[in-house]
């Protein structure tokens, strides 16, 4: 019996791993395949996706992880979550909790105190919400609610009180926020900051503090617009500019909100008097590369990439940011940005061997174990974790060396294990698309790096 399992663990392995007509949602598997970190979530043929940027998707309850994903089931988008009981070191099947919008319905899933499973889904369309109908079982789902009527790049946290926060754009000009209690109804969607000048919202990263009573809420981001919309003399281009990173901050549940310096923001904050980071004269980008993540003291640490942008002739995202002329003074950076002494601090992320200099692009970031962690691409193509040391000095460990993107972590928890998902190239020829998760990152214990065949 445990050779059948066996053999049919490998079929499963390089199988699509879709839910086919008698695996309809909900419905489960027997037999799990064996699997060796880094370990390949799903690949197949069609598309797949982990996106909506700091939106975690990776719970974990006692011995088990809950990871969640987007994928192109036929020509629908699925939002799917698959278990992986970390004692057997076996993934579960995945199962079909909910349609999704679009390739941008990215989700956030949390746990409650009784474990329940919830989960927001937002892409360009309405912002859904579903839930388990039981505690710490995965096969059945609530019917879908719709909480938003539109919503982009929705973000789920949940507190020690059971509290839910969902961050999102709305209308693509307003910051919006969503509260519920785990077991109550939603409330009515709240714009807590607009845009001038037709400028979009980007929401890139949330946080929550770690206060005994109420914890602190953290929200950072870019904007995205045209030279004039800033009101700056660039070149206008098909596709506009991501700039100007911002942050605020909620300490009673998004009641109110304030800067980092603790100054009070009216409500709706604007792009004209929200907690802006950086900026300059010349032309710039900031390619979709934003985190927060709070330390020990609760102090925000925002990891933020951002390159020099040449004037492109072409219209299409890609040549804004992988020109092939580039000079080496357009090369990405990637700082991290702290609050000391009334003033946001820079200091760069840069690599001691795997990539010389700061080449990072989009960063994920925790506080776990008394360090920051960052997962990070660098221009080469290599997924890298980096964690830092009291001293400032940056560690290293690669993840995956072949063409990976958007990596997303597991919050710290009592486990105090790293566990990590990211997008990237699959192993079996035929097919498109992977996910893969990996977990124990740590600097003194690494992952092996994928082999490609």
């Amino acid at each position: 019996m445990r050779f059948a399992c066996k053999l049919m663990a490998l079929v499963m392995l390089f199988s699509t791993a879709v839910p086919t007509t008698a695996q309809e949602k909900g419905k489960t598997v027997d037999c799990v395949e064996e699997a060796r970190p880094p370990r390949i979530l799903v690949e197949q043929g069609k598309d797949l996706r982990n996106e909506s940027f700091g939106a975690r998707r990776i719970v974990r309850r006692g011995d088990i992880s809950y990871v969640g994903y987007s994928q192109l089931v036929g020509d629908k988008w699925q939002i799917l979550v698959r278990p992986f009981d970390h004692r057997a070191k076996l993934f579960g099947k995945p199962v079909n909790i909910a349609p999704g919008n679009d390739d941008h319905s990215g989700m956030g899933l949390v746990s409650d105190s009784k474990g329940y499973l919830h989960c927001v889904m937002g892409g360009h369309g309405p912002v859904s919400y579903v839930r388990t109908v039981k505690p710490d079982d995965i096969s059945q789902w609530t019917e879908p609610q719709k909480i938003s009527d539109e919503g982009t790049y929705a973000m789920l946290m949940i507190d020690r009180r059971d509290r839910m926060y969902v961050f999102y754009r709305h209308h693509r000009i307003h910051l919006a926020m969503l509260t519920c209690t785990a077991g109550a109804q939603w409330s009515r969607p709240k714009v807590i900051g607009t845009t001038t000048g037709g400028k979009f919202f980007y929401i890139m990263g949330v946080a929550m503090g770690h206060e005994k009573n109420q914890q602190s809420l953290h929200v950072a981001g870019h904007f995205y617009g045209s030279p004039n919309s800033y009101g700056k003399p660039w070149p206008k281009e098909a596709y506009g500019y991501r700039i100007k990173p911002w942050y605020v901050c909620s300490p009673d549940g998004g009641n109110t909100w304030q800067k980092a310096d603790g100054s009070p923001l009216t409500l709706p904050i604007t792009d004209k008097t929200i907690d802006i980071l950086f900026d300059f004269p010349e032309p710039y980008d900031i390619p979709w590369s934003m985190d927060v993540t709070l330390d020990e003291g609760n102090q925000p640490h925002v990891f933020c990439t951002w390159r020099y942008r040449k004037p492109s002739p072409k219209p299409s995202l890609k040549h804004t940011w992988n020109s092939s002329d580039m000079g080496p003074t357009l090369s990405p950076v990637l700082w991290e940005l702290t609050w000391q002494n009334n003033s946001w601090v820079r200091k760069e992320v840069t690599s001691p061997s795997i990539e010389a200099g700061s080449l990072f692009y989009y960063p994920a970031a925790i506080f776990a174990n008394g360090a920051c962690h960052v997962a990070a691409r660098t221009v080469s193509g290599k997924l890298v974790h980096l964690w830092s040391s009291p001293s400032g000095q940056w560690h290293e460990e690669l993840v995956d060396d072949m063409q990976p993107g958007y990596a997303n972590w597991k919050l710290p928890d009592a486990s105090g294990v790293l566990e990590l998902m990211w997008r990237g190239k699959p192993t079996a020829k035929d097919a498109k698309a992977a996910i893969f998760y990996s977990f124990g990152l740590s600097g003194s214990a690494p992952c092996a790096p994928i082999e490609h065949k």
